[in-house]
């Protein structure tokens, strides 16, 4: 479970309450859900890269959640997508993302801390 001081757990690895703030405070249009998604999808998408053996930086895995949501254009996110992608000839459409990164999730273990969930709301 996660601690009084996590929001989420993502295959054991935490999304903080810092952590939240700080993807909340950077995303165009902040809302709680939005930060969640967001915060969740990434580490899915690292703990991924990690078990295939070639971790993408956090910064990446941020600006591909952001993509996803159109919270990002992409001309911002491109480094970041061809990071993850690698060598595709033109880059997916936000709304593909936004299909495998849920599916990551999906595919994740995450455990949600309703305690500082419901202040955010």
């Amino acid at each position: 479970m996660p601690t009084k001081d996590e929001v989420a757990l993502v295959d054991d690895r935490a999304l903080t309450i810092q952590d939240y703030y700080m993807i909340r405070s950077k995303l165009q249009t902040p809302s709680s859900d939005h930060a969640l998604w967001v915060g969740i999808s990434m580490l899915a998408l690292q703990n991924k890269t990690r078990f295939d053996g070639k971790e993408i930086s956090i910064q990446a895995a941020f600006d591909i959640a952001r993509y996803a949501i159109r919270d990002l254009p992409p001309s911002y996110a491109a480094a970041s997508l061809r990071e993850y992608y690698k060598q595709t000839p033109s880059l997916p459409e936000p709304e593909e993302v936004k299909k495998e990164m849920e599916a990551l999730s999906q595919k994740s273990i995450v455990r949600r801390n309703p305690v500082p969930l419901s202040q955010f709301n």
